[in-house]
């Protein structure tokens, strides 16, 4: 659905409605165990650090455990939304940018490219991520090499996209993932929600651990 573009972002505060329809993103989500990092990405879709984010479905319609809708949290925030597939609702803040979507069908590089265009993907991570195979440097891989430690690589949790598995690609995607979670960590306080910056420090913890486990 696209509607006016007359929410200014990023949202500097949020109302009780918005509040609380956030704080139910964040318990469903954490409850599934399933696309976790769902609510960091659309914390900062609010913030104006992400053009766009989707939100997947909580689980059965009939299911009393999930009352909201991936629609009505969209709305909540005024958000521009479409349906991709049966399980997924991308968002956006302006309405035109869900014509960036590709078209459902084969996959190519033009798909995967539009796709990097409509999260707002740098072209770089998006070439990468063409061009650099199947078999890819993992934080457990860096850890277990001591280039990094678990407590630096657990910040790439916060990188929505792939990214250049390199060294230097690894620390860019480090300090950014250090500016994500400080951004988590000032709206989550302007917001008046410290269960997102509780979850976001969830997050982190449970990237750290998986580093660990893995190397």
């Amino acid at each position: 659905m696209s509607i006016p573009d007359r929410t200014t972002f990023p949202l500097e505060t949020l109302t009780e409605h918005q509040r609380e329809m956030f704080r139910q993103f964040i318990t469903h989500r954490k409850k599934d165990q399933m696309n976790i990092r769902e609510p960091i990405w659309f914390a900062l879709l609010l913030a104006g650090k992400r053009p766009a984010t989707e939100i997947t479905i909580f689980g059965p319609p009939d299911d009393p455990d999930h009352p909201i809708t991936p629609e009505e949290i969209a709305e909540a925030f005024d958000l521009n939304y479409q349906w991709w597939a049966d399980t997924c609702l991308d968002v956006a803040r302006s309405s035109w940018r869900l014509d960036l979507l590709p078209s459902q069908g084969e996959v190519s590089e033009a798909y995967h490219r539009r796709l990097g265009c409509f999260y707002g993907y740098s072209e770089e991570d998006v070439e990468h991520f063409l061009t650099g195979g199947e078999q890819r440097t993992l934080p457990a891989d860096l850890v277990s090499n001591g280039v990094f430690s678990p407590d630096e690589v657990a910040y790439t949790t916060f990188v929505p996209q792939g990214h250049d598995d390199s060294i230097d690609g690894y620390n860019r995607a480090i300090e950014m993932g250090k500016t994500n979670r400080s951004t988590i960590e000032e709206y989550a306080d302007n917001w008046g929600i410290p269960e997102l910056a509780a979850y976001a420090t969830w997050i982190y913890h449970d990237a750290r651990t998986d580093a660990l486990i893995h190397s």
